[in-house]
């Protein structure tokens, strides 16, 4: 049974002790970069793994996700711009009118996110995956 920090994956092709796995992840995940490493599931996206296990199309197998950058990912994602907007909006209320504050904030988010897609395009790609084994289904 897979752990928290790995996914099970479908290999779609092997040759040359390269798998290419398919995987779930969420709907926002088919346009980023680190590609389901947040956790939710929704679609499919394909991967290609360097792995010493002989594979076979077809076979499900366990793919181990570093649970660090899970977590770095889900913070920058969620955590930051909700940070940012407060800042924003904390340092534009010492100056201005809570109306002109609440837009600064709003400001602040849209930067945050814009913060996001550049780390994303920049670091994306250097998430790593590693298949950790065959998937062998319990029987019942």
């Amino acid at each position: 049974m897979a752990v928290d920090s790995s996914q099970i994956g479908v290999v779609k092709k092997y040759e040359n002790g390269e798998a290419t796995v398919l995987m779930d992840v969420q709907g926002g995940c088919a346009s980023c970069g680190m590609h389901g490493v947040c956790g939710t599931q929704n679609s499919c996206i394909e991967h290609k793994i360097k792995t010493d296990i002989k594979l076979e199309a077809g076979d499900k197998v366990i793919i181990f996700i570093d649970p660090a950058k899970r977590i770095y990912s889900a913070l920058l994602l969620f955590i930051f711009p909700i940070v940012n907007l407060m800042i924003f909006y904390f340092i534009a209320s010492r100056f201005l009118s809570e109306t002109y504050s609440i837009i600064i904030g709003f400001v602040g988010l849209v930067v945050a996110f814009i913060i996001n897609r550049v780390v994303d395009r920049l670091w994306g790609k250097k998430i790593t995956y590693m298949i950790a084994a065959k998937y062998e289904e319990e029987e019942l």
